[in-house]
């Protein structure tokens, strides 16, 4: 076979590199180790050179081709000053202790839902306050957005907005120390009911296997699949083994000796 001629193992072991490494070097890596090799420099070698520099440019291309799903400043708009800096501070916090981008987008989302239902839907006059500071939100306040989330989302949603709202607040209080108590402390979490999926009837069933009578071969391959399994099985227990295509009596099976 005609090809480019391999490099014997001494010359691969010379340069400071196992063959089990160069198997998974990537041709980035190579043309890497080809230069550093050029240089006669022993360090640029080496195979935590190339791990590392295989790593930095892995960094860069994942920066570059992927795309943030959480963009502060449109989640935040329409929000006061105060809202604002609080919010970028908890996602600085939030992202220091890594958690995840769906994670942040999530409880920022839901704050930030709460300080624009205080500013533009909430009922109570004394939510003014609470709309420009987020250290000013009540329980009543809380409990007001929660049953409006319920009525024009759905309880599902109330709830995951009331597990992020636990957590904005708790930092206020414990890592801020902007307030004293949070005020998710006495608020219930929303009840989400079960739904219950319909199951078909006995009538029905029997309409659909009735619907699929026939002597075509699709009908004749529906009533196969949907044939009881119990027959199927007695079925097999009755196939000759000489002759699989050979069926055997039917009293054959029910015999002690056999």
């Amino acid at each position: 076979m005609h090809g480019r001629p391999r490099r014997s193992r001494s010359s691969l072991d010379d340069a400071g590199v196992k063959g089990s490494q160069v198997q998974i070097l990537s041709s980035r890596q190579r043309e890497g180790l080809r230069r550093s090799q050029a240089c006669g420099n022993p360090l640029l070698c080496s195979r935590a050179f190339v791990e590392v520099e295989h790593a930095a440019a892995g960094l860069l291309d994942s920066t570059v081709s992927t795309m943030p799903l959480l963009d502060l400043t449109k989640l935040t708009a329409g929000l006061s000053r105060t809202w604002v800096g609080f919010l970028r501070d908890w996602d600085r916090s939030l992202r220091s202790a890594n958690h995840p981008e769906t994670t942040r987008y999530n409880y920022l989302l839901a704050a930030a839902q709460l300080g624009r239902y205080l500013a533009e839907y909430s009922p109570d006059p004394d939510a003014d306050d609470a709309a420009e500071d987020p250290t000013a939100v009540t329980r009543a306040h809380v409990e007001a957005f929660q049953a409006w989330m319920i009525a024009t989302r759905s309880s599902s949603t109330a709830l995951n907005k009331h597990k992020g709202l636990q957590q904005f607040f708790r930092w206020l209080a414990e890592d801020e120390q902007e307030i004293t108590r949070s005020p998710m402390e006495r608020v219930r979490q929303p009840k989400t009911p079960t739904k219950l999926i319909p199951v078909i009837r006995d009538e029905d069933t029997k309409r659909l296997l009735e619907a699929c009578k026939g002597k075509g071969f699709v009908q004749l391959r529906e009533r196969m699949e949907h044939r009881p399994q119990t027959v199927r099985v007695d079925q097999d227990r009755r196939r000759d083994p000489r002759h699989p295509r050979r069926l055997l009596p039917t009293n054959y099976c029910n015999d002690s000796g056999h």
